[in-house]
């Protein structure tokens, strides 16, 4: 199979690769890691390098790998910093209202829930949240130590 892309195509797609990988691989200890995914980033950054992208992808090195530059990691980020504050803060109102609908209705009856019941008690909450959230980040959002 042949790929006929632009610099500017080869660059986002690079950009995309890197984040894939990222996200399928950051947590992973080396011998975890998703081999496949590496070696089809492996395979598109020489690629990029070879077409002329080095300010984006470096290498070879002794072992014949190609690693990102700070250019390409810094590109990742912007994208990978706004998805991980949505995220974390969609899922924070998630926790929120599970617990608040639990405080509310007792864990039993949560339990008994099925998804649509659950989803139209659960949204008053979230939507409370969401909306604070969007207001005013997590500047109003304490944590409170309760003594036992």
């Amino acid at each position: 199979m042949e790929l006929s892309l632009t610099k500017e195509q080869l660059r986002n797609l690079l950009v995309l690769t890197y984040i894939g990988n990222w996200v399928a691989n950051a947590d992973r200890s080396d011998d975890e890691l998703d081999i496949p995914l590496n070696d089809a980033e492996q395979l598109l950054f020489a690629a990029a390098h070879n077409a002329g992208l080095a300010n984006l992808v470096e290498g070879p090195d002794s072992d014949g790998m190609y690693s990102a530059t700070a250019l390409l990691e810094e590109m990742a980020e912007t994208y990978l910093d706004e998805y991980e504050r949505g995220y974390l803060l969609e899922d924070v109102a998630i926790q929120l209202a599970r617990r608040d609908l639990i405080q509310k209705i007792g864990e039993p009856a949560f339990e008994k829930m099925g998804p649509e019941r659950l989803a139209a008690e659960l949204n008053p909450f979230l939507d409370s949240y969401m909306e604070e959230f969007e207001e005013n980040g997590v500047t109003n959002l304490r944590v409170v130590t309760l003594k036992k």
